[in-house]
């Protein structure tokens, strides 16, 4: 039987965003608001412990927070996007990435 292997890396930070050309029926969304934003990376490993993941999802944590503060409009994709982007910095085989706002709704990133 042949097994592939993914570690999950998860944690949450709260942040604030807009998007500043939301459409008229969402025109609040323009404006600063808060999320507890939650984060989810798949990444593929051959052996046992490759890599200590409760490090790496505090890293990861504090990577994606700095990036919202100097990015304040910044999307659930273009977070996902950074989120895998620093990952691969590691030299980690990435499968995926996503971010949620109050872990309901977001984007998954998929990497090639």
């Amino acid at each position: 039987m042949q097994m592939r292997t993914q570690l999950v890396v998860a944690g949450e930070f709260p942040g604030y965003h807009r998007w500043p050309e939301a459409p008229a029926p969402f025109q609040y969304l323009r404006l600063y608001h808060s999320h507890m934003f939650t984060f989810r990376a798949y990444i593929a490993v051959v052996d046992d412990r490759e890599f200590e993941f409760l490090e790496l999802a505090d890293r990861c944590s504090r990577k994606l927070q700095d990036y919202l503060t100097f990015h304040g409009d910044s999307s659930c994709e273009s977070l996902a996007q950074e989120l895998c982007r620093f990952l691969q910095s590691w030299q980690l085989r990435v499968a995926s990435g996503e971010v949620l706002e109050d872990g309901k709704c977001g984007a998954i990133v998929y990497v090639e």
